[in-house]
């Protein structure tokens, strides 16, 4: 855009130029045309020097109007030449001008089209990795954006200040790991399951969590979902005996999460669930 912005400057500039050729090739064609008509006056009548119309004066009076006449046009033959070899030398600057603005363009356009051929060959390899990604790792770029956009909104409620034991810190460290493909029995950024996320999170400020979703739930004061807040862990099962999913409350109903096989780490809705069982503060 850039390059197209400045070439079309330079257009403008050329085109300009261009006008200013055009205008100085009719002054220069006017200012010759009046000095022909100057040189035509003065020989019309042959090839006269200037003694020769001197001495055909008939008296002094009619020498000196000779003498003034002749003065007055080599005076008037001198401005022309000078005004025609002026125009000739403008219309040489512009000329140069025009070059100068075609070959702008010219260099502007090769840059561009230089650059359209870097982009093109750049999107083409980029087009190739992805085709040699295995499903999970195409999953994890294809929801890049939306990662990129989750971790903005996210970030509101990592620094919230912590209310009756909450730690609202658990929701940016988890941000961390968006789209970090689910494994199971997984503990590590190289791949969490459900339960290994949300220990792997709490051990970061010193909490040390079991690997069971069910066991989890034991490890915190229960939480009522309407007092639910940021780092507060939220449960899944047919029933408390149950709980076989666990995630990370982040706030206005959403919770960071490690779903499925296939899946990766990110932030879904509670409402999207109907076996949510409750939710616990660790550590509270």
């Amino acid at each position: 855009a850039d390059i197209t912005k400045k070439r079309e400057k330079a257009e403008k500039k050329a085109k300009a130029a261009k006008k200013r050729i055009a205008a100085a090739k009719k002054d220069l064609k006017g200012a010759q045309n009046a000095l022909n008509t100057l040189v035509e006056e003065m020989y019309k009548n042959g090839d006269m020097s200037y003694v020769s119309v001197l001495l055909g004066s008939l008296d002094f009076s009619d020498f000196v109007s000779r003498l003034y006449l002749l003065e007055t046009v080599a005076k008037d033959r001198e401005g022309a030449i000078n005004t025609v070899e002026r125009l000739r030398k403008e219309l040489d600057k512009q000329s140069v001008r025009y070059q100068e603005k075609l070959e702008q363009v010219r260099q502007l356009e090769q840059s561009a089209q230089q650059r359209n051929d870097t982009i093109s060959s750049s999107i083409t390899a980029q087009l190739e990795l992805l085709a040699k990604l295995d499903p999970k790792m195409l999953a994890a770029v294809n929801s890049y954006d939306s990662i990129k956009a989750s971790r903005k909104w996210i970030a509101k409620y990592a620094g919230t200040t912590s209310k009756e034991g909450s730690h609202p810190e658990i929701v940016g460290i988890a941000a961390n790991y968006l789209g970090v493909p689910y494994v199971w029995g997984g503990e590590t950024p190289s791949g969490f399951d459900c339960s290994g996320l949300v220990m792997y999170c709490y051990a970061k400020i010193g909490i040390s969590l079991p690997h069971f979703a069910r066991y989890q739930y034991d490890c915190g004061a229960k939480v009522a979902s309407s007092a639910l807040m940021p780092g507060d862990l939220v449960f899944f099962g047919p029933n408390v005996a149950g709980i076989h999913h666990v995630g990370i409350y982040v706030g206005e109903g959403k919770y960071i999460q490690a779903p499925r096989t296939g899946d990766v780490v990110k932030v879904s809705d509670l409402s999207a669930r109907s076996d949510y069982v409750g939710a616990c503060r660790p550590g509270a």
